[in-house]
């Protein structure tokens, strides 16, 4: 499951320090190349947090944004990585006030993943899993959607997330945990579920 999250994840490799040094002092060119590096990794994040995409593209617009206006305030302790993903979860928190404010309940359109072209075996066999997972995954809390795709995603260690979630690492492990658990359950359920539809297909008709 874990290479199944992280399969998205492209990273850049710049000079951070240096970059980072010249978008404070307002080179814009500085920060597109902070854009380009990791914008690609912050938009799958967003993406699976979200399940749109469309909102998944404005959320990143408005982290970026936010980057922009916030990077004097950045410390190279935080690390630039967690540093983007936490602008961007506060952008998505925002987001699902928003949300929750015009209905009561959340509803989540199925997604599609681009990649290289494979066979049309592994294109259905793959497609079926990522949308179980996809669909698993948007079952869980906001909170403990965030602990899985910042652990299996964005590669984050447990006290990098403790960081950028603001609690303590034993916390983060129990929600890891605690979530592993609910993916595979209802992925299981879901491969169980199409057994059975099959199945009744499959029995003619009297």
């Amino acid at each position: 499951m874990g290479s199944d999250l992280q399969s998205g994840a492209r990273r850049t490799d710049i000079d951070t320090a240096a970059v980072v040094a010249r978008c404070q002092r307002g080179d814009r060119a500085a920060f597109r190349e902070l854009y380009e590096a990791h914008s690609s990794s912050l938009f799958r994040v967003a993406l699976l947090m979200t399940g749109s995409r469309e909102e998944a593209e404005d959320l990143l617009q408005d982290a970026f944004t936010n980057a922009w206006k916030a990077i004097g305030s950045y410390r190279e302790e935080t690390g630039i990585g967690p540093w983007l993903v936490t602008i961007l979860l506060n952008r998505i928190r925002s987001w699902r006030r928003r949300i929750a404010r015009r209905a009561a309940k959340l509803s989540f359109v199925p997604l599609d993943t681009p990649g290289p072209e494979p066979s049309y075996e592994d294109r259905v066999s793959d497609s079926v899993e990522t949308a179980r997972l996809l669909a698993a995954l948007q079952k869980l809390s906001t909170r403990h959607r965030s602990v899985v795709v910042l652990r299996f995603y964005c590669e984050l260690s447990v006290p990098e997330i403790a960081k950028t979630l603001g609690c303590p690492e034993g916390t983060v492990k129990s929600q890891l945990h605690r979530s592993l658990g609910n993916i595979r359950m209802h992925m299981d359920v879901s491969r169980r579920l199409a057994v059975v539809r099959a199945d009744a297909q499959s029995q003619p008709e009297r």
